[in-house]
């Protein structure tokens, strides 16, 4: 287009000088007109030129692009997205998301306006006893108690709290056990028998006493000892009487710290006229006490 336009504009102009020419003196040279002819073909020069006596009417071989008086430069209508203002297309904020800003460190996007800009809140961070638990806070039951709703009786003191409030108890006191039996069995002569046992828990430490009535009519030789069998089967506390063969009645009381388990009075006697009767056992715990001087 570019060419043509000049090559146009050049011939209207040397069509202009013939113009001139012919009306110019007869006394004009050839030489003369040719070198302003030449000058006007080597000067480019444009089709709307002033001096241009051509139109675009007098032109043949148009394109319909232009023959029909548009331009086609511009834009018949403005696509989704787009909006055309003063004859320039540019993006519809309304429809189409202008770039987005950032929030601050420790807030998160709640919404984004037209022009980019973002409302934030704040986002819960986990601190100290916190944990996040999906999106939801939550207390760190490892480093925050529970709240405590276990209880001790009277004759017990909290000794632990559980994650989940829960709590185990000792006793302020030890543990009594007591055992009672009635008898009235001869004890076994010249060798060992168990007069009377008491079950006590396992693993623990005791203090026993056992106490049995002995009895024995006149004329018998009154010989008997006693014994506690702790549940590992060591023994203490042996008690012995000798009372020749005067008849007698009182109780013999052995003592000592055993084991628990199946706890045992064992006796013997000199004589078969010897005989046992009312067992009676205490057993306190000791075990997690330690024994101390008394002044």
């Amino acid at each position: 287009m570019g060419r043509t336009t000049k090559r146009i504009a050049g011939l209207a102009s040397v069509a202009g000088l013939l113009l001139v020419m012919a009306a110019g003196p007869a006394h004009a040279t050839f030489a003369t007109t040719w070198q302003k002819i030449k000058a006007k073909l080597s000067t480019p020069s444009a089709i709307n030129d002033p001096d241009n006596a051509v139109t675009w009417t007098q032109l043949k071989d148009v394109p319909a692009g232009l023959a029909d008086g548009n331009d086609a430069t511009g834009y018949d209508s403005a696509g989704w997205g787009l909006q055309g203002i003063g004859g320039t297309l540019s993006v519809d904020p309304s429809a189409v998301q202008s770039r987005v800003k950032s929030c601050s460190n420790g807030t998160a996007m709640t919404s984004i306006g037209q022009d980019g800009t973002p409302s934030c809140k704040i986002v819960p961070q986990a601190g100290s006893g916190l944990y996040m638990s999906g999106a939801s806070l939550a207390v760190n039951r490892t480093s925050v108690q529970s709240r405590v709703t276990g209880s001790c009786g009277s004759a017990a003191a909290v000794a632990a709290v559980t994650e989940t409030g829960d709590v185990w108890c000792n006793p302020t006191r030890p543990y009594a056990y007591h055992g009672y039996k009635y008898t009235s069995d001869a004890l076994c002569v010249q060798q060992w028998c168990y007069e009377g046992t008491i079950s006590l828990p396992a693993n623990r430490t005791f203090l026993v006493t056992a106490k049995i009535g002995l009895s024995s009519l006149s004329g018998d030789y009154y010989e008997a000892e006693c014994r506690i069998y702790g549940g590992d089967g060591a023994t203490v506390g042996t008690v012995k009487v000798d009372r020749g063969k005067a008849a007698i009645i009182e109780p013999l009381t052995v003592s000592g710290p055993v084991q628990g388990g199946l706890v045992k009075l064992g006796c013997w006697s000199w004589s078969p006229g010897v005989k046992g009767y009312d067992i009676e056992f205490t057993a306190i715990e000791l075990s997690g006490y330690q024994n101390v001087s008394v002044g």
